[in-house]
């Protein structure tokens, strides 16, 4: 089974697609399998998260920024160096996962989530590609 999952972004901000991602399971039936969640673009991420502080993630975003900050010497060409800074940030932080469906739910912590992780943005036309076998 493969859903996209379409979203609209804001800048330096992650979503939560954890409750979408539970829909798609549920719908699909599978009671164990496996979870695969992508996405095809080179200046976003995915991350596993805990929510037990709603801004622990915040501090998360805001360290990433620190550790790859726009500036003007990147070597890629893009259109400016706060596109270039995304690329970086995403290679960091990945844009795959394998998860473990188990009696039909998702088998990781209880405050755990699946984000999504926007580095350039503003966009409109992104997508998460979910995919269980």
């Amino acid at each position: 089974m493969f859903e996209v999952i379409k979203l609209q972004t804001q800048h330096n901000r992650a979503i939560d697609v954890t409750p979408k991602i539970k829909e798609i399971i549920a719908g699909a039936g599978v009671t164990d399998g496996i979870l695969t969640v992508s996405i095809p673009h080179t200046d976003a991420g995915l991350v596993i998260h805990s929510f037990w502080d709603p801004k622990g993630w915040d501090d998360s975003m805001e360290e990433i920024r620190r550790a790859f900050p726009s500036k003007v010497d990147y070597e890629q060409r893009t259109n400016n160096a706060h596109e270039a800074a995304a690329h970086s940030k995403a290679a960091f932080v990945g844009n795959v996962m394998s998860l473990i469906i188990k009696d039909g739910e998702l088998l990781f912590g209880n405050s755990q989530g699946i984000l999504f992780c926007e580095f350039n943005g503003p966009k409109n036309d992104r997508e998460v590609h979910v995919n269980i076998m």
